[in-house]
């Protein structure tokens, strides 16, 4: 059995994306939160990108292969792993939505339709195994595709626009940060995707591989200072930003803190909803909310603090809520070391 260069390249590149998938799987195994919404879709997409790499190598690394089995391996392999790329894509949006807006009923209420599509490619691509409607392969095992195929992938990138749409609203509304930290994953899988489809190489999982390894990098580091259910800021980062605030300084700011005790997760996204831009929200724990916002015009902040209490009225639910306006003789640092004492 003799294989050819770009054959053997490709395996190179699946067996580099499997070492480090697995490498991640090890890595997270003893951290992750058993009861961490955003954790277990962060396993599930482990989890396939695993699978793809299996299955890249598979419906690769017999081209040119003419022993018997050859092609009922590539043509099992490549069903699987079109399936394996649906799943990836639908449990990756559902993630960069769960990671904006931290609300499992979003969730459920948003996505559940979106599985429609997914059950009938699935349905599809078994049938495709015994009846090569969508696509085939030559007596080489290279891919051929046919019309009926390209549904398939208009469904793949429809998910990935739904993702594109939620940023780009998202990041319309809000500051970068929960915006910019899925761009660790966003950019060697889209360079990755590229790559596979202008060269005889297959690379996309690689860049899978690496964008999750980055991503997983990425919100460790936010763990030090950011809620990781409701993705707001933690009380550390009140003492880092005391820090900072120590070496740049600014005018003006505010902190409004709401109280909702019994209905915490109900009143994290109300407040999420309401938020007006350039503001940061630390949970505080136990139902409490503060949010620290640069303006200290009165009006401003009754007009937000009104926005959320009707909100919550029409949730049936009791809050809250008071402010308090720095000073012009206090600096910033000692305004937010105020605000730590006080918690």
């Amino acid at each position: 059995m003799s294989f050819h260069g770009e054959v053997i390249t490709t395996l190179y590149v699946e067996g580099t994306a499997l070492a480090l998938v697995i490498g991640l799987m090890v890595n997270t195994a003893g951290t992750r939160r058993k009861d961490g919404v955003r954790d277990k879709i962060f396993k599930l997409l482990i989890i396939h990108a695993l699978f793809l790499s299996v299955t890249d190598a598979l419906s690769f690394g017999f081209r040119y292969q003419s022993f018997d089995g050859a092609t009922i391996i590539t043509r099992v392999s490549r069903n699987l792993n079109e399936v394996l790329v649906l799943g990836f894509l639908f449990h990756w949006m559902i993630f960069v939505d769960y990671l904006l807006y931290g609300s499992r009923d979003h969730l459920e209420r948003k996505y559940r339709p979106t599985t429609i599509p997914i059950i009938v490619c699935v349905v599809a691509l078994f049938v495709n195994t015994f009846t090569n409607f969508l696509f085939e392969f030559d007596d080489n095992q290279i891919f051929i595709a046919k019309p009926a195929y390209w549904v398939i992938v208009a469904i793949e990138y429809l998910y990935m626009l739904d993702t594109v749409v939620l940023l780009l609203k998202f990041y319309a509304k809000s500051s970068g940060p929960r915006f910019i930290r899925v761009l660790p994953f966003i950019v060697p899988f889209v360079a990755g995707s590229v790559i596979s489809r202008l060269s005889p190489y297959e690379v996309r999982s690689l860049g899978m591989a690496v964008g999750l390894v980055l991503l997983h990098f990425s919100l460790m580091n936010e763990r030090c200072y950011r809620d990781e259910e409701t993705g707001f800021y933690n009380v550390a980062f009140l003492k880092y930003i005391a820090g900072f605030a120590a070496e740049h300084d600014s005018e003006g700011g505010c902190s409004i803190i709401f109280d909702g005790a019994e209905k915490e997760e109900e009143l994290g996204a109300i407040i999420r909803d309401e938020l007006p831009g350039k503001c940061a929200v630390v949970n505080m724990g136990h139902g409490r909310f503060m949010v620290l916002a640069q303006t200290q015009s009165k009006t401003a902040i009754n007009l937000f603090i009104n926005a959320v209490k009707e909100a919550a009225h029409e949730e049936n639910m009791e809050i809250s809520a008071d402010y308090s306006i720095r000073d012009a003789s206090n600096s910033g640092e000692t305004f937010i070391k105020g605000i730590i004492e006080k918690i």
